[in-house]
């Protein structure tokens, strides 16, 4: 039951979600575990939800996670708390809630040390899984340097583990300090079966991992993969995952000075041809609306191709965590996108599906990406959309838009088809504030609509 939790009127948390939210609240600190999918920043956002007395709130997660955590604040807040990320390097937000990227917190420890802390929460925290790397010294200190302070914490992951046990140090220590976390070389001899040699210690090693799951369970771990809440899962699941604008914001006033440019066009020449038809007079005019029409059309996909293209970094950071869950199918449109994409991922096995990838080469990417041996298809959304098979990913996302809501569902069914047996996952990577940002709520809208139609007549 969910009844006794707070909750914002019209929403409710998923069966599972709220049991993540009493484990928060049954502990002082925690780390939620739940595959990528599962909603674990709603569950963070419950948690925070349930104890009044919590309204100073400190966030660390990826820069590209930034927008994303400010918009589902504002959706799953029940507290009506002040809330805002870092829009600048050197302008600390004074808000209730403050939301900061990694890469920002040793600049900002003295206005954070400056503050007292309710609630601390890390998200995606393998990015702290080094000792020795410079993000984990600004957010949990080192030597005589102390941590980031905070009555409570929140840690985040679907990936705590990537490679070696030893990587669920850090984790330990901030969170179980007198467990799991009190004893590096107890922790590193018995899970990591550490041992000395010449250069020092080895702990890149794994043993009795039975036990330090369970011990993780039972103490502040709460993990869950979607076979686990099938149950209460949708076979298809879609999220719209907002980018921040990081300095674009010039390129994303002028595609919305150019989008509506069009539309206003557009409009003009429907009227003219409306009257050409009872008006000879008219057509001069249509014929002079419709160059008009074509050059504000190429000048908003110039505009939208040059918003894409600056997304690129922050959509290799969210597919590179992606992959650490499983394989994943990339959408993109310009092939310029497509090219950087491919670029970045040539350190992973891959597969590219473009108009020009000739049809042989395009089954032999489907066969070896259905059977195991390709983590990730990069693929164009009109060249993929259609007629083939990539049921052994969960997991699509899309780097860009296509206006045609059908056109998305196709491509989302390479996954979402005959054979899959997990639930599936779509994410759209959507610049904040941007026309796509603007656009997707309304055709992801209409694609539960069509999926709505569709199903009901299939059913009959």
């Amino acid at each position: 039951m969910t009844t006794d939790l707070r909750v914002p009127s019209g929403l409710a948390y998923l069966p599972y979600q709220a049991d993540a939210i009493r484990f928060s609240l049954n502990r002082n600190d925690v780390l939620i575990a739940d595959e990528m999918g599962l909603g674990k920043t709603v569950e963070a956002i419950g948690t925070v939800n349930q104890k009044p007395g919590e309204d100073s709130i400190l966030i660390i997660c990826p820069k590209s996670l930034k927008a994303n955590w400010l918009n589902e604040w504002k959706k799953w807040d029940v507290k009506g708390l002040s809330v805002s990320y870092n829009t600048k390097p050197k302008i600390f937000p004074e808000t209730q809630v403050v939301i900061l990227n990694y890469d920002v917190v040793k600049k900002f420890r003295s206005e954070i040390d400056n503050r007292h802390w309710d609630v601390l929460i890390v998200d995606e925290c393998h990015y702290i899984k080094s000792p020795k790397s410079s993000r984990t010294k600004a957010l949990l200190g080192h030597g005589k340097t102390y941590g980031v302070c905070a009555d409570r914490r929140v840690f985040m992951s679907g990936t705590p583990i990537m490679n070696r046990p030893s990587e669920l140090w850090t984790i330990c220590q901030s969170l179980d300090r007198d467990g799991l976390g009190k004893n590096w070389r107890k922790f590193h001899e018995y899970f990591c079966n550490a041992y000395q040699n010449r250069w020092g210690w080895d702990t890149s090693g794994a043993s009795n991992l039975v036990e330090l799951a369970q011990q993780l369970r039972s103490t502040f771990m709460i993990r869950r993969l979607k076979q686990d809440v099938m149950a209460h899962l949708p076979s298809k699941t879609r999220q719209i995952i907002a980018l921040p604008p990081n300095g674009n914001g010039n390129l994303i006033d002028t595609e919305w000075i150019a989008y509506r440019n069009e539309k206003e066009v557009k409009e003009e020449l429907k009227l003219a041809v409306q009257k050409a038809r009872t008006d000879d007079s008219y057509q001069s005019r249509v014929d002079e609306l419709k160059i008009k029409f074509r050059v504000a059309f190429t000048e908003t996909a110039k505009a939208r191709k040059a918003v894409a293209v600056a997304k690129v970094p922050h959509v290799i950071e969210h597919v590179r965590n992606a992959l650490e869950q499983g394989p994943v199918v990339l959408f993109a449109h310009h092939l310029d996108v497509v090219q950087q994409l491919v670029e970045a991922f040539d350190d992973v096995p891959h597969g590219v599906i473009i108009g020009k990838t000739s049809l042989p080469r395009r089954q032999e990417i489907v066969t070896e990406f259905q059977a195991g041996k390709l983590q990730l298809i990069v693929a164009g959304l009109q060249a993929a959309s259609e007629g083939i098979t990539l049921t052994k990913s969960c997991h699509v996302i899309f780097a860009e838009m296509d206006w045609n809501p059908a056109k998305l569902s196709q491509a989302e069914d390479r996954c979402h088809r005959h054979g899959q047996t997990k639930p599936v996952l779509v994410q759209h990577l959507v610049m904040d504030e941007s026309l796509d940002a603007t656009m997707a709520a309304t055709l992801t809208q209409k694609q539960v609509n069509n999926d709505l139609v569709l199903n009901a007549a299939k059913a009959a």
